[in-house]
């Protein structure tokens, strides 16, 4: 009874939550929807109707609702006033109220207007910034949740890949059901929650690289393999070494993914080694063995290391 109690319980609190944040995600799009469309009565009312700046601000505050309308308003009040409007503290104290940043604003209003060319040009960096933190949202991601969500996408009746699959009029594909294929999906989900974080190391590697020694690799008629091959990786081979490390390591050690995502299954085709001592430990309760596996798992990991630090001569 207890149980049934606590799950319950448990339920109720995470509909609870869910409800929470729904609502929350709503006002937010709300708010970003009304920012979207102030910019773009703001833009006609000076471009077109040759409006001044100050009218337009009370204009368009009657069009919008708080508390961006309070945002204008003030402004016009400072204006009018003669008063000097610093619209830069103004509009940040507001876009608080509001619970947006100014990434918020400024991507909306860009991409609503397609006005994104500065964005993609190289020389501002602007884009490669934006590709480097959306690789790094899977290693941020709290594993439990990754492996949730790619258990769901996997899923062989419920699965998005497979509803897809029907509506295209195809048959389902078991994909974590079947054991040749289970492994593989667990391989990939693994590599895509790292990748991010491997491609941050090398990405940071090739900046800190001189230019000179790429220009003068060109001069000198290199083509971009010779210089891949010759100069870049050389001179990054200790970021290169480091993600390996670090991925392997953490690949190795990890046992949440592989139980949320196969439960080892099936016909242990995805028991992996971590996972085997879990379940030596807390499912068959043998602990000592799983204590004798826990440490050889360490030794391991730490032979990797040491060789690392020997490979690149990393001074301790």
């Amino acid at each position: 009874m207890l149980k049934l109690f606590g799950a319950g319980l448990t339920m109720f609190s995470c509909f609870a939550a869910g409800c929470l944040i729904c609502a929350e995600m709503k006002k937010r799009i709300h708010i970003l929807e009304e920012l979207r469309r102030m910019t773009v009565m703001l833009s006609a009312e000076i471009g077109y109707a040759n409006t001044m700046l100050d009218e337009a601000f009370g204009s368009i505050a009657k069009r919008v609702s708080p508390p961006l309308s309070d945002f204008l308003v003030h402004v016009q009040e400072k204006m009018q006033k003669g008063e000097e409007a610093n619209l830069g503290v103004i509009f940040e104290k507001q876009l608080e109220k509001c619970g947006v940043e100014y990434f918020d604003f400024y991507l909306f209003h860009n991409v609503c207007e397609m006005n994104i060319d500065a964005y993609l040009d190289e020389a501002h960096g602007i884009f490669a910034y934006l590709i480097e933190m959306f690789g790094l949202i899977p290693w941020v991601i709290s594993m439990m949740v990754a492996a949730l969500l790619w258990r769901w996408l996997f899923n062989g009746d419920l699965g998005l890949f497979n509803m897809i699959l029907k509506i295209l009029g195809h048959n389902p594909i078991y994909v974590v059901e079947n054991k040749n294929s289970a492994i593989i999906a667990l391989i990939f989900v693994l590599t895509w929650r790292l990748v991010g974080y491997a491609m941050i190391m090398i990405l940071a590697g090739l900046k800190s690289l001189d230019p000179t020694l790429i220009e003068a690799a060109k001069v000198d008629g290199a083509s971009p393999w010779q210089m891949l091959w010759h100069i870049k990786l050389p001179l990054i081979k200790t970021q290169l070494l480091l993600s390996i490390i670090v991925l392997t390591v953490s690949n190795f050690t990890n046992n949440t993914v592989p139980k949320v995502l196969t439960s080892g299954g099936p016909n242990d085709a995805t028991n992996v080694i971590t996972l085997f001592q879990y379940n030596l430990g807390f499912r068959y309760y043998q602990f000592g063995t799983s204590a004798a596996l826990s440490i050889l798992i360490m030794l391991i990991t730490s032979l990797i290391i040491v060789l690392y630090i020997k490979v690149s001569n990393y001074k301790i």
